[in-house]
């Protein structure tokens, strides 16, 4: 890969000299950015997928790929002691260990650093909720979507779960990506018109403009442990 970026440097200096380099000629090159990161534009379904990526990454001198640990309703993609169950019926996470730790050793290769990423308010919770149904992990709204149910306990056990396998899985990961993409305002309508959310809102003595807040601190206080 180096000697394709060389020629490549070396054709670009015979254009901006017309094709006439003066000799010697000191090259100095590095990149703009320290931070050159990549988010999947759609998530892979397979290694040779993430395979692919990665070379893609190495010729285009990118050097941290985002990776999600979830897809969508799919669900998740490496192994997750929580959904055991779920996993053992539905012929198990798109990726094996085996797949990660080659994933993880060519990332290294090329000097790619991996960064897991979790939607601790969306898509894992709402995954996780259908098939936890009992723990009232998520709140069904009037209008057919789903939020977080921000009252439950249940949520930051499976939460703590998901960070000890990220914990496995990505060892040497310098970070942890966390994104929130639940719609605040579509979240508190539907808190509002949960009766099981606003009593617990009166029975705590809490505002209900600050569940939000208070999730997030708690999901906080479970990355401090780790």
């Amino acid at each position: 890969m180096g000697g394709l970026q060389g020629l490549q440097i070396f054709a670009d200096l015979l254009l901006a000299h017309n094709f006439k380099i003066p000799v010697p000629y000191l090259i100095s090159d590095r990149p703009t950015h320290k931070w050159r990161g990549l988010i999947l534009p759609n998530v892979p379904g397979n290694l040779t997928e993430i395979l692919s990526w990665l070379q893609l990454m190495s010729e285009l001198r990118l050097n941290v790929l985002h990776f999600p640990v979830f897809t969508g309703q799919e669900g998740p993609l490496i192994p997750l002691p929580v959904v055991a169950s779920w996993a053992l019926a539905n012929n198990g996470p798109l990726l094996s260990a085996d797949d990660i730790l080659i994933m993880r050793r060519e990332s290294h290769e090329r000097g790619i650093i991996l960064v897991p990423t979790l939607e601790v308010a969306g898509a894992e919770a709402e995954w996780l909720g259908r098939r936890y149904p009992q723990d009232n992990v998520v709140i069904d709204c009037l209008d057919d979507h789903i939020v977080f149910n921000p009252t439950a306990d249940s949520i930051f056990s499976l939460i703590d779960s998901l960070f000890a396998a990220v914990d496995i899985h990505f060892p040497t990961s310098p970070f942890l990506q966390l994104t929130h993409r639940q719609t605040l305002s579509k979240a508190e309508e539907c808190w509002e018109s949960s009766k099981m959310v606003q009593d617990w809102v009166g029975e705590h003595g809490r505002d209900r403009g600050t569940l939000d807040e208070y999730y997030k601190l708690r999901v906080g206080s479970l990355l401090q442990k780790r």
